[in-house]
């Protein structure tokens, strides 16, 4: 490749490679490991080398059927409603939400009751079994109180949310997420507020 301009490189040359280890047993890629090296030569003379090395592990990304999503709100329906009145459980094209209208915290507090951790146990009974989806915790609060201290609030809320289902399920840390809404996403039920929900995505 020739460079017209003065202070850009006179050529660029070097080479590529890719390698595959194939799983046979599994029929698909296990890894692949790919090595550029890139030369850069001046008018000067002088010459600079530009090297990458990767390797990138094969994941295989299973997508629920519908009949399979199905399965996970039946099984959310069933056990929740052990000890909620109202589950609302929502079903979306790449994701599938859960209300949790009897997980409440006390004004100014992210600390989780005795009720609410009995809710938080039967739902990790059920996320216990789908170790591979990731799990998005909501967190939110009512209007009173400065904006700074109720998205604080929101994120502390559903960070303890979070570190009970981790506790529970033992599910990996990284298939957990969480975010705080503040009052901006208010939702009740029978004029209760409901301080935190659950997502499941990756479906």
């Amino acid at each position: 490749l020739d460079i017209v301009s003065s202070k850009d490189p006179k050529k660029v040359f070097g080479y590529a490679s890719m390698f595959i280890a194939w799983d046979e047993k599994k029929f698909m890629p296990y890894y692949i490991k790919e090595d550029f090296n890139i030369i850069f030569l001046f008018k000067n003379g002088e010459t600079q080398e530009f090297v990458i090395k990767s390797k990138s592990y094969y994941r295989k990304k299973k997508r629920f059927t519908h009949v399979e999503k199905q399965k996970l709100v039946d099984e959310l329906n069933a056990v929740v409603k052990l000890n909620i009145k109202r589950p609302v459980v929502k079903v979306e094209e790449k994701s599938i939400s859960l209300e949790l209208p009897d997980v409440f915290f006390d004004t100014n507090s992210h600390s989780l009751g005795i009720e609410s951790k009995i809710v938080l146990g039967n739902l990790a009974k059920v996320l216990k079994n789908y170790p591979g989806k990731k799990i998005m915790i909501h967190g939110h609060t009512d209007s009173k109180g400065t904006k700074y201290r109720n998205q604080k609030l929101s994120e502390d809320r559903a960070l303890s949310v979070l570190k009970y289902l981790l506790k529970k399920s033992n599910i990996p840390s990284s298939g957990f997420s969480y975010k705080g809404f503040a009052d901006t996403r208010p939702v009740r039920r029978l004029g209760k507020l409901l301080p935190a929900c659950c997502k499941s995505t990756n479906l």
